[in-house]
Formats: structure tokens, C-alpha cells, sequence
């Protein structure tokens, strides 16, 4: 029961009680008052009622606000038991992260162990590479300093010599002038030097300034194989080593075919030397040599840098071709050692090198070409004819026996 059906029971007690005392005592004057006075008592007493039952309601609201602090309190304290519990979870899960990482280093450090010679090997292999890229740049600068200065003493000489030659040229000129020789005449001069291989004189006139490529002076000396004059024209500013004469002939070919061996020396040490220039025929260097029989030319010539042994001529004749056709057996043999040399190579009339052996009956030069490897004993000419054909044609029964044992048809 509350407050308030409790504060009505009593009021109405009290009516109650107060009406059966005035029925006792005959309802008098001092009854009157006694009542008025139990009256206000009443009164008294049913505000202090009302003020007890507002006590006592104000005392069930904190109750109830007490109860709804307390259930928040609950529900705040369950939160905290569930945070609890999830940081608890947390650092459970943390803990086995943990204990996963410690194992991971522990595994790491068993790597690192095992890896650490390697480790040591690759560090000093990079130190290796970085002191020898040090090394290498400071020999990079070293040789740039090198050939600046190289590049400053070759500048310096070269102004030596210039001053040199400058001065040595005003020499020769005055000595040229007081023998009654003007420059208008220096060139002319040259010519009749050469051919009276007046070395000293050629050397005044080139000193002097002559053009050294005048009065075809170095195919005169080549062709008298003066070989003096061809080293002062070679060594003459503007000398042209590769010029053609009027016969076609460049200085290396004439020296060449007229077997001049000190002279094609001198010529192939010139810089800038054409070693496969052919001539007005369409012979080589070494086509001339070949021609000419001259081993000592031959193997001058097949020294060379970039020589070309089957560069043919306007017939279509190798070195090779040429060599055999005029039987140099010692040419042939010498040509026919040089590695890539072709000897198959026909001319214009389909005639290879073992055509024109069997043709001229030259045995011993079968017997070098059989020897080497890649011929081709049955290639035939333009005519149709094999090299065993022309063997057998003329009689020569032993290269008809090579040329058989060989595979040869005809």
C-alpha cells in the first residue's frame, strides 16, 4: 500500500473517533470547544499527514532515482566486466603475436648465423667493387692528366718542329736561290733530281717547300727503285701514296710488278696505304707480284693488314689464276696457305685455278691445290670441260692420274 491510501485511512479513523466522543459526552459547550480544539488538531495532524505522505513520496522518487542510479551503476559496471573481458581478449591475442614474433626472430637469428659468412662475403665483395671503382676513377683522372699533357707536349713539339722546318725551309731556299734556282722552278727541279737520283738535291727542293707529288717524281723513284728518294717523298708533307699515274698504275703496283721488294717495304708502312688499288688493268699489289714471280713481294703483300687475296681482275683472274698461268710454283704455294683463299674461283671463261693447271701440264702445282681442302676437281668451264678434260686432252698422264684418284670426271 502507499502513501496516500494510508493518509485517507486515518483521516477518515479520526472522523470516526471524534463523532463517537461527542455522542458520549452530550455534545456541551466544553465539548464544543474540546472539539474545536480536536479539530485543529486534526487539521494539525492531517497536514503533518500530508507533509509525512509528500516525505514519504519524495522518499519513493529517490528510491526510484536511487534505483535507476543503481541500474545505470549496473549496466556502467557490466560494460567495464565486458570491456574487461575484450581488453583480456586483447591482450591474449597481443600475447600470442608476441609469442609468433619471438619465434619469427628466433629464426631470423638462426638465418642470420647461417647467413653471415655470405653476408660478410657480399660486404667485402661490395667493398671490392667500391675500391676498384675508386682505383678506376683515379686512374681515369690520372690518364686524363696524362694525355692532356701529352696533348701539350704534342703541341709544343709539333710548334718545335713547325718553327724547324720553317726555319730549315728559309735555309734551303737561300741555298737554292745563290745556286741560280727560283721557286717558279723548284717543281721542274724535282723532276730532273729524281731522275739523276741527286738525293741531296731532292731533299733541298722538299725542304725548300717543293710540292712533293710534282713532276711524278715518286713513280719515277719507285720505277728506278731509287729507294732513298721514294723515303724523302714519303716522308714529304702531302705526298700522294695512292695516286694512279697515266698508265693507271698506282706507286705500290709499279713497285710491285717491277719486283722492287725495298720499295713496296717503304710503300706499305706509309699511312694510308692502299694495299688492294687496283691498276689500269684491273690488277692488284699482289696480282703484279704474282705475275711477276717475286715470293719476296708475295709475302710483303700477303702480310699486309686488310690484303684481299682473291680480289680479280678485269678477266676475272684471282692472284691465284695469275700466279698458276705463269707456273710460280713457289707463288702458288705461298698464296694457297693463306687462310679464306678462294680456289675455286673461276674467270671469265669459267676457268678455275685447276683448269689452267691441267691445261699447262703443271703437276707439282695439282699436287699443292689437291691438298687443300674445299676444291672442287670436277667444276666445269664455260666450255663444259672439267680440269680432267684438259689433262687427258693434252696428255699429262700423271695429273689424269691425281686428278682420277681425286674423284675427277670428264
Amino acid at each position: 500500500m502507499d502513501n496516500q491510501s494510508t493518509g485517507k485511512s486515518l483521516k477518515a479513523l479520526i472522523i470516526t473517533i471524534a463523532t463517537a466522543t461527542l455522542l458520549l459526552t452530550g455534545a456541551g459547550t466544553a465539548n464544543y470547544l474540546q472539539y474545536q480544539h480536536g479539530k485543529k488538531q486534526k487539521r494539525h495532524f492531517t497536514y503533518q499527514i500530508s507533509a509525512l505522505n509528500t516525505t514519504i513520496d519524495g522518499l519513493h522518487s529517490d528510491k526510484r532515482e536511487q534505483q535507476k542510479q543503481i541500474t545505470a551503476l549496473n549496466a556502467t559496471i557490466d560494460g567495464l566486466h565486458s570491456d574487461k573481458q575484450e581488453q583480456q581478449e586483447q591482450i591474449t591475442a597481443l600475447n600470442s603475436t608476441i609469442d609468433g614474433l619471438q619465434t619469427e626472430v628466433k629464426h631470423l637469428n638462426s638465418e642470420i648465423k647461417r647467413l653471415h659468412p655470405l653476408a660478410e662475403f657480399a660486404i667485402n665483395v661490395q667493398e671490392e667493387r667500391r675500391l676498384q671503382a675508386q682505383r678506376e676513377a683515379e686512374e681515369q683522372r690520372l690518364q686524363a692528366q696524362r694525355e692532356a699533357e701529352e696533348r701539350r707536349l704534342q703541341a709544343q713539339r709539333e710548334e718545335e718542329e713547325e718553327q724547324r722546318r720553317n726555319s730549315a725551309k728559309a735555309k734551303a731556299q737561300q741555298e737554292l736561290s745563290t745556286r741560280g734556282c727560283p721557286p717558279s722552278a723548284y717543281a721542274r727541279e724535282l723532276g730532273y733530281a729524281v731522275k739523276d737520283n741527286n738525293t741531296e738535291m731532292v731533299s733541298l727542293l722538299l725542304t725548300a717547300g717543293t710540292n712533293p707529288n710534282a713532276a711524278n717524281a715518286i713513280y719515277q723513284a719507285v720505277e728506278k727503285d731509287y729507294t732513298e728518294i721514294v723515303k724523302l717523298l714519303l716522308a714529304a708533307p702531302g705526298i700522294h701514296v695512292n695516286k694512279a699515274d697515266k698508265d693507271g698504275y698506282t706507286p705500290l703496283s709499279r713497285a710491285a710488278k717491277k719486283g722492287h721488294t725495298e720499295c713496296v717495304k717503304l710503300l706499305l708502312a706509309a699511312p694510308g696505304i692502299d694495299v688492294n688499288k687496283a691498276d689500269g688493268k684491273g690488277y692488284t699489289p699482289l696480282s703484279r707480284a704474282a705475275e711477276k714471280g717475286d715470293t719476296e713481294c708475295v709475302k710483303l703483300l700477303l702480310a699486309a693488314p686488310g690484303i684481299d687475296v682473291n680480289k680479280a681482275n678485269r678477266n676475272g683472274d684471282t692472284p691465284l689464276n695469275v700466279a698458276v698461268y705463269w707456273r710460280h710454283t713457289e707463288c702458288t704455294k705461298l698464296l694457297l696457305a693463306v687462310p679464306g683463299i678462294n680456289v675455286n674461283k673461276a674467270n671469265r671463261d669459267g676457268d678455275t685455278p685447276l683448269h689452267v693447271m691441267a691445261r699447262n701440264g703443271d703437276t707439282e702445282c695439282v699436287k699443292l691445290l689437291l691438298a687443300v681442302p674445299g676444291f672442287d676437281v670436277n667444276k666445269p668451264s664455260k666450255d663444259g670441260h672439267t680440269p680432267l678434260f684438259w689433262a687427258a686432252e693434252n696428255g699429262y698422264t700423271e695429273i689424269v692420274n691425281l686428278l682420277e684418284a681425286a674423284g675427277g670426271r670428264k
